[in-house]
Protein backbone atom coordinates (compact mmCIF):
# COMPACT_ATOMS: atom_id res chain seq x y z
CA UNK A 1 0.00 0.00 0.00
CA UNK A 2 1.08 3.60 -0.54
CA UNK A 3 0.81 4.21 3.20
CA UNK A 4 3.51 1.61 3.86
CA UNK A 5 5.96 3.56 1.66
CA UNK A 6 5.90 6.44 4.15
CA UNK A 7 5.44 4.49 7.38
CA UNK A 8 8.54 2.40 6.62
CA UNK A 9 10.63 5.58 6.83
CA UNK A 10 9.25 6.55 10.26
CA UNK A 11 11.57 4.60 12.53
CA UNK A 12 10.84 4.34 16.25
CA UNK A 13 8.11 3.47 18.73
CA UNK A 14 7.82 6.67 20.75
CA UNK A 15 4.36 8.23 21.28
CA UNK A 16 5.38 11.13 19.03
CA UNK A 17 6.32 8.89 16.12
CA UNK A 18 3.15 6.80 16.65
CA UNK A 19 1.07 9.98 16.33
CA UNK A 20 2.89 10.98 13.13
CA UNK A 21 2.15 7.53 11.70
CA UNK A 22 -1.58 8.02 12.39
CA UNK A 23 -1.52 11.43 10.70
CA UNK A 24 0.34 10.01 7.70
CA UNK A 25 -2.20 7.21 7.39
CA UNK A 26 -5.03 9.76 7.25
CA UNK A 27 -3.07 11.93 4.78
CA UNK A 28 -2.44 9.01 2.42
CA UNK A 29 -6.17 8.32 2.54
CA UNK A 30 -6.65 11.78 1.07
CA UNK A 31 -4.19 10.88 -1.68
CA UNK A 32 -6.38 7.96 -2.69
CA UNK A 33 -9.34 10.34 -2.86
CA UNK A 34 -7.35 12.64 -5.15
CA UNK A 35 -6.81 15.45 -2.62
CA UNK A 36 -3.31 16.85 -2.02
CA UNK A 37 -3.45 19.52 0.69
CA UNK A 38 -0.33 21.58 1.48
CA UNK A 39 1.68 20.00 4.30
CA UNK A 40 3.83 21.75 6.92
CA UNK A 41 6.45 19.53 8.59
CA UNK A 42 7.75 20.83 11.92
CA UNK A 43 10.72 19.46 13.84
CA UNK A 44 14.17 20.23 15.16
CA UNK A 45 17.26 19.94 12.97
CA UNK A 46 18.10 16.29 12.33
CA UNK A 47 14.66 14.83 12.95
CA UNK A 48 14.12 13.72 9.35
CA UNK A 49 11.95 16.42 7.78
CA UNK A 50 13.62 16.02 4.40
CA UNK A 51 13.33 12.23 4.51
CA UNK A 52 9.62 12.49 5.31
CA UNK A 53 9.02 14.93 2.44
CA UNK A 54 10.64 12.52 -0.03
CA UNK A 55 8.59 9.64 1.37
CA UNK A 56 5.33 11.63 1.00
CA UNK A 57 6.20 12.42 -2.61
CA UNK A 58 6.93 8.75 -3.37
CA UNK A 59 3.56 7.75 -1.86
CA UNK A 60 1.56 10.44 -3.65
CA UNK A 61 -0.13 10.35 -7.08
CA UNK A 62 2.67 12.72 -8.20
CA UNK A 63 5.44 10.20 -7.59
CA UNK A 64 6.18 9.99 -11.34
CA UNK A 65 6.61 13.78 -11.50
CA UNK A 66 9.56 15.93 -10.43
CA UNK A 67 10.53 16.48 -6.80
CA UNK A 68 12.21 19.85 -6.32
CA UNK A 69 13.57 20.96 -2.97
CA UNK A 70 15.12 24.22 -1.83
CA UNK A 71 16.60 25.35 1.46
CA UNK A 72 15.25 28.87 1.78
CA UNK A 73 18.05 29.85 4.17
CA UNK A 74 20.82 28.81 1.75
CA UNK A 75 19.93 31.23 -1.06
CA UNK A 76 20.73 34.95 -0.68
CA UNK A 77 17.62 37.12 -0.35
CA UNK A 78 18.47 38.97 -3.55
CA UNK A 79 18.41 35.73 -5.57
CA UNK A 80 15.58 33.86 -3.86
CA UNK A 81 12.75 35.38 -5.90
CA UNK A 82 14.46 34.51 -9.18
CA UNK A 83 15.13 30.98 -7.93
CA UNK A 84 11.51 30.53 -6.87
CA UNK A 85 9.65 32.06 -9.80
CA UNK A 86 12.15 32.33 -12.66
CA UNK A 87 13.53 35.30 -14.57
CA UNK A 88 13.16 36.86 -18.00
CA UNK A 89 16.14 37.85 -20.10
CA UNK A 90 17.34 41.33 -19.19
CA UNK A 91 15.34 41.48 -15.95
CA UNK A 92 18.50 42.57 -14.13
CA UNK A 93 22.21 42.89 -14.78
CA UNK A 94 23.60 39.46 -15.54
CA UNK A 95 20.27 37.92 -16.61
CA UNK A 96 21.47 37.04 -20.09
CA UNK A 97 18.91 34.30 -20.68
CA UNK A 98 15.39 33.51 -19.50
CA UNK A 99 15.11 30.58 -17.12
CA UNK A 100 12.30 28.95 -15.16
CA UNK A 101 12.11 28.92 -11.39
CA UNK A 102 11.52 26.07 -8.97
CA UNK A 103 7.74 26.36 -9.26
CA UNK A 104 7.92 25.83 -13.03
CA UNK A 105 10.48 23.02 -12.64
CA UNK A 106 8.17 21.24 -10.17
CA UNK A 107 5.13 21.43 -12.50
CA UNK A 108 2.93 18.35 -11.99
CA UNK A 109 5.21 17.27 -9.18
CA UNK A 110 6.18 18.33 -5.66
CA UNK A 111 8.01 21.40 -4.36
CA UNK A 112 9.61 21.10 -0.90
CA UNK A 113 10.38 24.44 0.79
CA UNK A 114 12.76 23.75 3.67
CA UNK A 115 13.33 26.41 6.36
CA UNK A 116 10.18 28.21 5.20
CA UNK A 117 10.28 30.43 8.28
CA UNK A 118 13.34 32.22 6.88
CA UNK A 119 11.65 33.43 3.69
CA UNK A 120 11.98 37.25 3.64
CA UNK A 121 8.80 39.14 4.44
CA UNK A 122 8.86 40.89 1.06
CA UNK A 123 8.69 37.54 -0.71
CA UNK A 124 6.00 35.98 1.48
CA UNK A 125 3.15 37.77 -0.32
CA UNK A 126 4.34 36.48 -3.70
CA UNK A 127 4.67 32.99 -2.30
CA UNK A 128 1.12 33.22 -0.91
CA UNK A 129 -0.20 34.21 -4.33
CA UNK A 130 1.60 31.29 -5.97
CA UNK A 131 0.12 28.80 -3.49
CA UNK A 132 -3.40 30.29 -3.58
CA UNK A 133 -3.76 31.08 -7.29
CA UNK A 134 -1.44 28.39 -8.68
CA UNK A 135 0.21 31.00 -10.86
CA UNK A 136 3.65 32.64 -10.79
CA UNK A 137 5.16 35.68 -12.47
CA UNK A 138 8.79 35.64 -13.50
CA UNK A 139 11.04 38.57 -12.70
CA UNK A 140 10.84 40.98 -15.64
CA UNK A 141 7.56 39.60 -17.00
CA UNK A 142 4.18 41.36 -16.89
CA UNK A 143 1.96 38.27 -17.19
CA UNK A 144 1.59 35.21 -14.95
CA UNK A 145 1.81 31.56 -15.93
CA UNK A 146 -0.08 28.62 -14.38
CA UNK A 147 1.74 25.98 -12.32
CA UNK A 148 0.46 22.69 -10.91
CA UNK A 149 2.57 22.05 -7.83
CA UNK A 150 2.01 20.20 -4.54
CA UNK A 151 3.71 22.31 -1.87
CA UNK A 152 5.40 20.76 1.15
CA UNK A 153 7.13 23.07 3.64
CA UNK A 154 9.32 22.46 6.69
CA UNK A 155 10.62 24.51 9.59
CA UNK A 156 12.68 23.96 12.72
CA UNK A 157 11.03 26.87 14.54
CA UNK A 158 7.54 27.52 15.85
CA UNK A 159 5.86 29.31 12.96
CA UNK A 160 2.88 30.21 15.14
CA UNK A 161 5.28 32.18 17.34
CA UNK A 162 6.77 33.84 14.25
CA UNK A 163 3.23 34.84 13.24
CA UNK A 164 2.59 36.34 16.68
CA UNK A 165 5.88 38.25 16.48
CA UNK A 166 4.94 39.64 13.05
CA UNK A 167 7.79 37.88 11.22
CA UNK A 168 5.59 35.55 9.20
CA UNK A 169 2.32 36.29 7.41
CA UNK A 170 -0.65 34.60 9.13
CA UNK A 171 -2.48 34.01 5.84
CA UNK A 172 0.58 32.25 4.36
CA UNK A 173 0.95 30.17 7.52
CA UNK A 174 -2.67 28.98 7.39
CA UNK A 175 -2.39 28.26 3.68
CA UNK A 176 0.73 26.11 4.16
CA UNK A 177 -0.37 24.39 7.38
CA UNK A 178 -3.56 22.76 6.07
CA UNK A 179 -1.94 19.54 7.38
CA UNK A 180 0.78 19.83 10.03
CA UNK A 181 3.11 16.94 10.90
CA UNK A 182 5.26 17.43 14.01
CA UNK A 183 8.32 15.19 14.22
CA UNK A 184 9.48 14.61 17.82
CA UNK A 185 13.09 15.47 18.77
CA UNK A 186 15.58 12.61 18.64
CA UNK A 187 16.16 12.92 22.37
CA UNK A 188 12.53 11.94 22.98
CA UNK A 189 12.76 8.75 20.95
CA UNK A 190 13.79 5.50 22.66
CA UNK A 191 17.27 4.25 21.83
CA UNK A 192 17.16 1.41 19.31
CA UNK A 193 19.67 0.28 16.65
CA UNK A 194 17.28 1.55 13.96
CA UNK A 195 16.99 4.93 15.63
CA UNK A 196 20.79 5.17 15.99
CA UNK A 197 21.32 4.29 12.32
CA UNK A 198 18.85 6.98 11.30
CA UNK A 199 20.61 9.53 13.49
CA UNK A 200 24.01 8.45 12.13
CA UNK A 201 22.85 9.02 8.57
CA UNK A 202 21.56 12.47 9.47
CA UNK A 203 24.71 13.46 11.41
CA UNK A 204 27.00 12.46 8.53
CA UNK A 205 24.84 14.41 6.08
CA UNK A 206 24.83 17.44 8.38
CA UNK A 207 28.61 17.54 8.95
CA UNK A 208 29.74 18.70 5.46
CA UNK A 209 26.91 21.25 5.35
CA UNK A 210 28.07 22.77 8.65
CA UNK A 211 31.67 22.80 7.38
CA UNK A 212 30.60 24.93 4.43
CA UNK A 213 28.11 27.21 6.15
CA UNK A 214 29.49 27.59 9.69
CA UNK A 215 33.31 27.29 9.24
CA UNK A 216 35.54 24.24 9.47
CA UNK A 217 36.40 24.82 13.10
CA UNK A 218 32.94 25.60 14.45
CA UNK A 219 32.14 23.81 17.70
CA UNK A 220 29.02 22.40 16.02
CA UNK A 221 31.19 20.67 13.41
CA UNK A 222 33.21 18.82 16.04
CA UNK A 223 30.05 17.88 17.96
CA UNK A 224 28.39 16.40 14.86
CA UNK A 225 31.38 14.30 13.80
CA UNK A 226 32.15 13.11 17.33
CA UNK A 227 28.51 12.10 17.77
CA UNK A 228 28.72 10.21 14.45
CA UNK A 229 31.90 8.46 15.65
CA UNK A 230 30.20 7.41 18.90
CA UNK A 231 27.17 6.09 17.01
CA UNK A 232 29.40 4.10 14.62
CA UNK A 233 31.32 2.51 17.47
CA UNK A 234 28.11 1.83 19.39
CA UNK A 235 26.22 0.02 16.64
CA UNK A 236 29.22 -1.40 14.78
CA UNK A 237 28.73 0.56 11.56
CA UNK A 238 32.38 0.67 10.49
CA UNK A 239 31.93 1.91 6.88
CA UNK A 240 30.48 5.16 8.25
CA UNK A 241 33.33 5.53 10.76
CA UNK A 242 35.73 6.89 8.12
CA UNK A 243 33.82 10.10 7.23
CA UNK A 244 33.32 10.76 10.96
CA UNK A 245 37.07 10.46 11.63
CA UNK A 246 37.78 12.56 8.54
CA UNK A 247 35.60 15.40 9.86
CA UNK A 248 37.35 15.34 13.24
CA UNK A 249 40.80 15.41 11.59
CA UNK A 250 39.90 18.43 9.44
CA UNK A 251 38.46 20.18 12.50
CA UNK A 252 41.83 19.77 14.27
CA UNK A 253 43.73 21.06 11.23
CA UNK A 254 41.86 24.35 11.14
CA UNK A 255 41.86 24.73 14.92
CA UNK A 256 45.64 24.60 14.77
CA UNK A 257 45.90 21.38 16.82
CA UNK A 258 48.30 19.87 14.31
CA UNK A 259 49.48 17.02 16.54
CA UNK A 260 45.90 15.72 16.83
CA UNK A 261 45.34 16.39 13.12
CA UNK A 262 48.45 14.36 12.23
CA UNK A 263 47.37 11.48 14.47
CA UNK A 264 43.89 11.65 12.96
CA UNK A 265 45.29 11.54 9.42
CA UNK A 266 47.43 8.52 10.24
CA UNK A 267 44.40 6.74 11.72
CA UNK A 268 42.44 7.48 8.55
CA UNK A 269 45.23 5.99 6.47
CA UNK A 270 45.28 2.83 8.64
CA UNK A 271 41.51 2.40 8.35
CA UNK A 272 41.61 2.94 4.59
CA UNK A 273 44.57 0.60 4.10
CA UNK A 274 42.93 -2.16 6.14
CA UNK A 275 39.73 -1.82 4.14
CA UNK A 276 41.63 -1.84 0.81
CA UNK A 277 39.18 0.76 -0.41
CA UNK A 278 40.63 3.24 -2.93
CA UNK A 279 37.82 5.72 -2.27
CA UNK A 280 38.87 5.94 1.36
CA UNK A 281 42.59 5.91 0.54
CA UNK A 282 42.42 9.01 -1.64
CA UNK A 283 40.66 10.96 1.15
CA UNK A 284 43.08 9.63 3.80
CA UNK A 285 46.14 10.69 1.78
CA UNK A 286 44.61 14.15 1.32
CA UNK A 287 43.83 14.62 5.03
CA UNK A 288 47.26 13.44 6.18
CA UNK A 289 48.94 15.53 3.47
CA UNK A 290 47.19 18.70 4.67
CA UNK A 291 48.21 18.04 8.29
CA UNK A 292 51.85 17.54 7.23
CA UNK A 293 51.72 20.64 5.02
CA UNK A 294 50.73 22.87 7.92
CA UNK A 295 53.42 21.25 10.06
CA UNK A 296 55.97 22.24 7.42
CA UNK A 297 56.87 18.65 6.43
CA UNK A 298 56.51 19.50 2.76
CA UNK A 299 58.20 16.52 1.10
CA UNK A 300 56.01 14.04 2.97
CA UNK A 301 52.95 16.16 2.29
CA UNK A 302 53.84 16.19 -1.39
CA UNK A 303 53.98 12.38 -1.47
CA UNK A 304 50.50 12.10 0.05
CA UNK A 305 48.97 14.66 -2.31
CA UNK A 306 50.46 12.83 -5.29
CA UNK A 307 49.10 9.53 -3.97
CA UNK A 308 45.62 11.02 -3.62
CA UNK A 309 45.71 12.44 -7.16
CA UNK A 310 46.87 9.09 -8.61
CA UNK A 311 43.86 7.32 -7.06
CA UNK A 312 41.27 9.83 -8.28
CA UNK A 313 38.89 8.76 -11.02
CA UNK A 314 36.41 11.39 -12.18
CA UNK A 315 33.66 8.86 -12.95
CA UNK A 316 33.86 7.08 -9.58
CA UNK A 317 34.87 9.87 -7.24
CA UNK A 318 33.08 13.04 -8.43
CA UNK A 319 30.42 12.54 -5.73
CA UNK A 320 33.04 12.86 -2.97
CA UNK A 321 32.52 16.62 -3.01
CA UNK A 322 29.03 16.10 -1.58
CA UNK A 323 30.15 13.54 1.04
CA UNK A 324 33.29 15.30 2.31
CA UNK A 325 32.48 18.90 1.41
CA UNK A 326 34.98 19.45 -1.40
CA UNK A 327 36.35 17.76 -4.51
CA UNK A 328 39.46 15.77 -3.44
CA UNK A 329 41.19 16.16 -6.81
CA UNK A 330 40.89 19.96 -6.72
CA UNK A 331 42.07 20.08 -3.10
CA UNK A 332 45.05 17.76 -3.66
CA UNK A 333 46.16 19.59 -6.82
CA UNK A 334 45.80 22.95 -5.09
CA UNK A 335 47.85 21.95 -2.05
CA UNK A 336 50.43 20.19 -4.24
CA UNK A 337 50.83 23.41 -6.21
CA UNK A 338 51.31 25.28 -2.93
CA UNK A 339 53.99 22.77 -1.88
CA UNK A 340 55.81 23.13 -5.21
CA UNK A 341 55.91 26.92 -5.12
CA UNK A 342 57.18 26.90 -1.53
CA UNK A 343 59.95 24.52 -2.60
CA UNK A 344 60.85 26.80 -5.50
CA UNK A 345 59.33 24.63 -8.26
CA UNK A 346 57.38 27.38 -9.99
CA UNK A 347 56.56 25.60 -13.26
CA UNK A 348 55.28 22.51 -11.41
CA UNK A 349 53.20 24.76 -9.17
CA UNK A 350 51.58 26.52 -12.13
CA UNK A 351 50.90 23.17 -13.78
CA UNK A 352 49.07 21.92 -10.67
CA UNK A 353 46.99 25.08 -10.39
CA UNK A 354 46.14 24.92 -14.10
CA UNK A 355 45.00 21.28 -13.73
CA UNK A 356 42.93 22.18 -10.66
CA UNK A 357 41.22 25.08 -12.44
CA UNK A 358 40.49 22.90 -15.49
CA UNK A 359 38.96 20.29 -13.19
CA UNK A 360 36.80 23.00 -11.61
CA UNK A 361 35.24 23.73 -14.99
CA UNK A 362 33.37 20.42 -14.76
CA UNK A 363 32.69 20.46 -11.00
CA UNK A 364 29.15 21.51 -10.12
CA UNK A 365 30.09 22.22 -6.50
CA UNK A 366 30.35 25.84 -5.41
CA UNK A 367 32.46 25.23 -2.30
CA UNK A 368 35.10 23.35 -4.34
CA UNK A 369 35.21 26.17 -6.89
CA UNK A 370 35.67 28.82 -4.20
CA UNK A 371 38.29 26.69 -2.42
CA UNK A 372 40.22 26.18 -5.68
CA UNK A 373 40.27 29.92 -6.32
CA UNK A 374 41.55 30.53 -2.79
CA UNK A 375 44.42 28.05 -3.20
CA UNK A 376 45.31 29.61 -6.57
CA UNK A 377 45.51 33.01 -4.86
CA UNK A 378 47.87 31.54 -2.24
CA UNK A 379 50.20 30.10 -4.89
CA UNK A 380 50.33 33.37 -6.84
CA UNK A 381 51.14 35.25 -3.63
CA UNK A 382 54.27 33.15 -3.12
CA UNK A 383 55.20 33.72 -6.78
CA UNK A 384 54.82 37.47 -6.33
CA UNK A 385 52.14 37.64 -9.05
CA UNK A 386 49.80 39.90 -7.11
CA UNK A 387 47.54 40.73 -10.07
CA UNK A 388 46.67 37.03 -10.49
CA UNK A 389 46.41 36.71 -6.72
CA UNK A 390 43.85 39.52 -6.65
CA UNK A 391 41.85 38.00 -9.52
CA UNK A 392 41.54 34.60 -7.83
CA UNK A 393 40.82 36.14 -4.42
CA UNK A 394 37.95 38.13 -5.90
CA UNK A 395 36.58 34.99 -7.57
CA UNK A 396 36.62 33.23 -4.21
CA UNK A 397 34.93 36.20 -2.54
CA UNK A 398 32.16 36.28 -5.17
CA UNK A 399 31.39 32.57 -4.82
CA UNK A 400 31.63 32.61 -1.02
CA UNK A 401 29.34 35.64 -0.82
CA UNK A 402 26.75 34.15 -3.16
CA UNK A 403 26.64 30.81 -1.36
CA UNK A 404 27.34 32.06 2.19
CA UNK A 405 30.63 30.28 2.93
CA UNK A 406 32.04 32.42 5.79
CA UNK A 407 35.39 30.60 6.10
CA UNK A 408 36.24 30.96 2.41
CA UNK A 409 34.86 34.51 2.35
CA UNK A 410 37.23 35.49 5.14
CA UNK A 411 40.16 33.81 3.42
CA UNK A 412 39.35 35.55 0.13
CA UNK A 413 39.15 38.94 1.84
CA UNK A 414 42.53 38.36 3.52
CA UNK A 415 44.22 37.41 0.26
CA UNK A 416 42.61 40.32 -1.56
CA UNK A 417 43.78 42.72 1.15
CA UNK A 418 47.38 41.54 0.93
CA UNK A 419 47.30 41.76 -2.87
CA UNK A 420 46.08 45.36 -2.63
CA UNK A 421 48.88 46.24 -0.19
CA UNK A 422 51.46 44.57 -2.43
CA UNK A 423 50.23 46.69 -5.35
CA UNK A 424 50.62 49.86 -3.28
CA UNK A 425 46.95 50.35 -2.35
CA UNK A 426 47.72 50.68 1.35
CA UNK A 427 44.52 52.51 2.29
CA UNK A 428 42.32 49.51 1.44
CA UNK A 429 44.40 46.57 2.63
CA UNK A 430 44.85 46.45 6.44
CA UNK A 431 41.21 47.06 7.39
CA UNK A 432 40.00 44.46 4.92
CA UNK A 433 42.54 41.95 6.24
CA UNK A 434 41.27 42.36 9.80
CA UNK A 435 37.67 41.89 8.63
CA UNK A 436 38.61 38.79 6.66
CA UNK A 437 40.47 37.27 9.59
CA UNK A 438 37.36 37.84 11.70
CA UNK A 439 35.22 36.00 9.15
CA UNK A 440 37.65 33.07 9.21
CA UNK A 441 37.82 32.86 12.96
CA UNK A 442 34.41 34.22 13.94
CA UNK A 443 33.97 33.68 17.66
CA UNK A 444 35.32 30.14 17.50
CA UNK A 445 38.87 30.86 18.64
CA UNK A 446 40.44 29.67 15.40
CA UNK A 447 44.14 30.41 15.24
CA UNK A 448 44.49 32.62 12.16
CA UNK A 449 48.17 31.78 11.95
CA UNK A 450 47.21 28.17 11.23
CA UNK A 451 44.71 29.04 8.52
CA UNK A 452 46.44 31.78 6.57
CA UNK A 453 50.03 32.85 6.05
CA UNK A 454 51.60 34.80 8.91
CA UNK A 455 52.16 38.45 8.43
CA UNK A 456 55.97 38.44 8.64
CA UNK A 457 58.73 36.94 6.45
CA UNK A 458 57.99 33.91 4.27
CA UNK A 459 60.66 31.20 4.25
CA UNK A 460 60.96 28.01 2.34
CA UNK A 461 60.91 25.50 5.24
CA UNK A 462 64.19 23.78 5.78
CA UNK A 463 66.59 26.05 3.94
CA UNK A 464 66.01 29.48 5.50
CA UNK A 465 65.66 31.28 2.15
CA UNK A 466 63.25 34.18 1.80
CA UNK A 467 60.81 34.04 -1.06
CA UNK A 468 61.50 37.11 -3.15
CA UNK A 469 58.74 39.65 -3.34
CA UNK A 470 56.36 38.09 -0.85
CA UNK A 471 57.42 39.28 2.58
CA UNK A 472 55.48 36.45 4.27
CA UNK A 473 56.17 33.07 5.80
CA UNK A 474 54.68 29.64 5.22
CA UNK A 475 51.11 29.09 6.43
CA UNK A 476 51.24 27.85 9.98
CA UNK A 477 54.92 26.96 9.62
CA UNK A 478 57.74 28.32 11.72
CA UNK A 479 61.33 27.35 10.99
CA UNK A 480 60.67 23.64 11.32
CA UNK A 481 62.90 21.64 9.02
CA UNK A 482 61.40 19.84 6.06
CA UNK A 483 62.01 16.08 6.06
CA UNK A 484 64.15 14.87 3.19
Amino acid sequence: MLRDVVVADLIGDSPGIAEVRKQVTRLVGRFEAGRLPPVLIEGETGTGKGLLSHALHRASPRRSGPFMDVNCSAIPETLLEAEMFGVERGAFTGAGTARPGLFQAAHRGTLFLDEIGLVPEALQSKLLRAVEDRTVRRLGRTSSEPVDVWVLAATNEELEEAVRMGRFRPDLYHRLAVVTLRLPPLRERPRTPERDRQELELQLALGPVLVMTERYAAAEVEAVFRRAQALCEGIGEMPQLFPALWGIAVFHIVRGDLRSAHAGGERLLRVATQSRDEELLLEAHLALGVALFYQGVLQDARAHFEASISLYDVERHAAHAFVYGQDPCVASLGFLGWVHVLLGHESEALSCIDRALRRLESVDHAFSRAFGSLIAAAVHEVRGDFRSMLTHAEQAIALATEHRFPFLLGGGICFRARALVAEGRHAEGPHAHRRGAGDVAGDRGVAERRVLPRSDRRRVPGDGRRRAGTGRRCPGVGDRRTKR
